[in-house]
């Protein structure tokens, strides 16, 4: 392992004391079908994600980021579907 690596451990143990927690003090009410759709690939993209940040330069990550969020701010512009729902009161 390298040195990088150990900086994603303390964080990646606080996700799992988190979401084995969660699992405890919900085990009677556990949906076990969205915890296999949703849950489980978010460990899996999670633990992806934390090794490529480590792996990918800090340029291509920050141009990767500004790109997805300009493709997202401009889907919820000029998408009619997320026009119909107002978050405010007042809109």
């Amino acid at each position: 392992m390298k040195k990088e690596d150990y900086y994603v451990l303390p964080v990646d143990i606080i996700h799992r004391f988190n979401d084995i927690w969660k699992m405890l003090l919900f085990r009677k009410g556990i949906k076990w079908k969205l915890f296999l759709a949703f849950d489980l690939p978010g460990i899996v993209t999670s633990f992806i994600g934390s090794s490529l940040s480590l792996r990918i330069s800090q340029e291509i990550l920050s141009r990767a980021l500004g790109l997805f969020l300009l493709v997202y701010v401009l889907v919820i512009t000029f998408n009619q579907t997320f026009k119909q729902y107002s978050y405010f009161y007042w809109a």
